[in-house]
């Protein structure tokens, strides 16, 4: 800006310095690749948007943090459906072969079917809330831990209403569902994210089929290392039970909750609201 008074003195400058921090550069497409302020190099492998969220879905690929989100999404959402849907095709067998638990009639296997979705409809209004504040990590990671431990003791079940009970709290394992959906839907840009969802919908709900499918199967295994029906099923649980906790232990070290790390890191550092931040968070969490 130029200042002079009417006398004609000198004039005078005065300067305002402007410090800019690239952010990003423009790459294929003119997709943002944004930087690593301490290395140069691109943060992300895959263009993301102004939030950090991919602009590409590649189902095969583990890429760090977008896409392997996506694997842990998708297929803690289809173990844990398998767990849940476990029972199923095995409940006309565990009426003949064992009366103690008392579902021989149809009645009473529908009854027991009703129990089991009924536990998916409570921990869908409780689990939303808990991802939103404890990010999807901890929320999917703790569904498949905690409602693994009925999956195992199911085999325990002497009569109806400790079958039922533990049906119950295994159905719990379908709120997984919401934080999928969730979890994707933080990971992946509004051009793509339709597909992500109902990628990762679709071959979650896919577990349920296989467990109808592999589970007489794993019976039959039982049953050829000498166990009769009513120890088979029992022991057969513990299949899809281990395979829940495996994959809620896995995933709760391996991922990310949102594109710049995980929540704790971000509720720490007070990133959390910064605009422009996928999930919230502008720095990048370990």
């Amino acid at each position: 800006e130029k200042m002079a008074d009417v006398d004609n003195t000198p004039v005078m400058e005065e300067t305002f310095e402007t410090t800019e921090e690239p952010v990003n550069t423009q790459g294929a497409a003119g997709a943002a690749k944004f930087l690593d302020p301490e290395t140069g190099e691109p943060m992300y492998k895959w263009p993301v948007d102004e939030k950090h969220r991919c602009k590409v879905l590649k189902p095969w690929r583990f890429d760090r943090p977008h896409h392997r989100a996506f694997f842990f999404a998708w297929s803690s959402f289809f173990f844990a459906f398998f767990g849940w849907f476990a029972l199923s095709p095995l409940l006309v067998n565990i009426g003949k072969f064992s009366p103690d638990i008392g579902i021989s009639e149809k009645e009473d296997r529908v009854t027991s079917n009703i129990i089991g979705v009924a536990g998916t409809i409570l921990m869908r209004f409780i689990i939303g809330p808990v991802a939103d504040r404890w990010g999807p990590r901890w929320a999917q990671s703790g569904l498949l831990c905690v409602f693994s431990i009925p999956a195992y003791l199911v085999g325990t079940a002497q009569n109806f209403a400790m079958f039922c009970t533990a049906r119950f709290f295994i159905g719990m394992l379908g709120g997984t569902f919401v934080v999928t959906q969730y979890w994707t839907s933080i990971m992946f840009a509004k051009n793509i994210v339709g597909s992500a969802n109902a990628t990762s919908a679709g071959w979650g709900n896919l577990g349920g089929g296989v467990t109808n499918a592999l589970m007489p199967q794993f019976v039959n295994l039982m049953e050829a290392f000498g166990l009769d029906y009513n120890m088979a099923w029992r022991v057969a649980m513990v299949i899809p039970a281990t395979f829940t906790l495996t994959i809620g232990i896995l995933l709760f070290f391996l991922a990310d909750d949102c594109p710049d790390g995980n929540y704790r890191f971000l509720y720490f550092y007070d990133l959390f609201f910064l605009e422009g931040s996928g999930g919230g968070g502008g720095g990048r969490g370990v």
